[in-house]
């Protein structure tokens, strides 16, 4: 599964969901949860409680071959499990704050679930 990293130093408390999985869900997995996307913040069982972050600034997997814009527009991208600029059918879940060339294997993004109200 796809891992996600804080830029900062952990999570705000203020801006996670509490929701049970079906799967089990190891720490800083990216998860859609109704529609959302969001990131684990630790190692649950299946059917357990756990947190998960809907907001923060965090370094993610990028699609390889495409160039990023800071700014761009971020999707998650389910079927190949990481983050790009193109839409599709992907899960819109907030914006680029950093610009990453084609070769970049991951990418600094703003998670703000807010952009899917």
């Amino acid at each position: 599964m796809a891992k996600a990293k804080a830029i900062t130093s952990g999570f705000d408390d203020r801006k996670q969901i509490v929701s049970a999985q079906a799967a089990v869900v190891a720490d800083l997995d990216i998860v859609v949860i109704n529609g959302r996307v969001t990131i684990s913040t630790g190692d649950y069982v299946a059917a357990e409680a756990g947190s998960y972050v809907v907001e923060c600034d965090a370094e993610v997997p990028k699609v390889a071959a495409t160039a990023i814009v800071e700014g761009d527009t971020a999707y998650w991208d389910a079927t190949n499990s990481v983050f790009t600029n193109v839409a599709g059918t992907n899960v819109k879940c907030g914006y680029f704050t950093e610009a990453a060339a084609a070769a970049d294997t991951v990418a600094q993004i703003h998670l703000d679930n807010s952009v899917n109200l």
